[in-house]
């Protein structure tokens, strides 16, 4: 029960946010399902469930939780549309027909960082990896390990230095 009112409760926050940077009523333009987060629960659960026994781990990593909380509610789509959106929110925001999402994106990047003071708005490599990773969301194929790679490979050293395209052409 408390993992349902911790995603409902992100959600709702995370539809706050958007319809009053957009000047949106929320309960005009948006509902969120709860059997649907209900579901993504459950199948949270139900994978941890059998990690946690073929692994003989008694608790899973943070990173995990994260990947796969984020997983299920992508793949579930508990934000739901109550009337379409008008052509000047669109041109506006193009990415809000993909609300659930970016809802995902959120949620996984909120229950691993503290955005704010891990990622400056001002980081060019962040700005990559978060479209990248928002692209990624919107039009390939994700899975819970592909975003528990991602969360790992985001807490390793931020410092090393990466190969240049110069260097990749001799």
């Amino acid at each position: 029960m408390n993992r349902f009112i911790f995603v409902r409760e992100k959600a709702i926050d995370f539809l706050n946010r958007i319809c009053k940077a957009h000047s949106l009523n929320f309960n005009e333009v948006f509902s969120i399902n709860d059997a649907l987060i209900e579901e993504a629960v459950v199948d949270y659960f139900a994978d941890l469930i059998r990690l946690k026994e073929f692994h003989n781990i008694e608790k899973a990593k943070p990173q995990k939780v994260a990947a796969y909380t984020s997983y299920w509610v992508f793949r579930r789509k508990p934000i739901q549309w109550i009337s379409n959106p008008d052509d000047d929110l669109l041109l506006r925001f193009p990415n809000i027909k993909f609300i659930n999402e970016l809802f995902a994106y959120t949620l996984l990047i909120n229950l691993v960082f503290d955005e704010k003071s891990r990622f400056a708005d001002s980081n060019p490599r962040y700005k990559v990896f978060r479209d990248l990773l928002m692209y990624n969301f919107m039009y390939r194929q994700l899975n819970s390990q592909i975003l528990e790679l991602v969360i790992v490979a985001l807490s390793t050293d931020p410092n090393r230095a990466f190969l240049t395209e110069t260097e990749h052409s001799e």
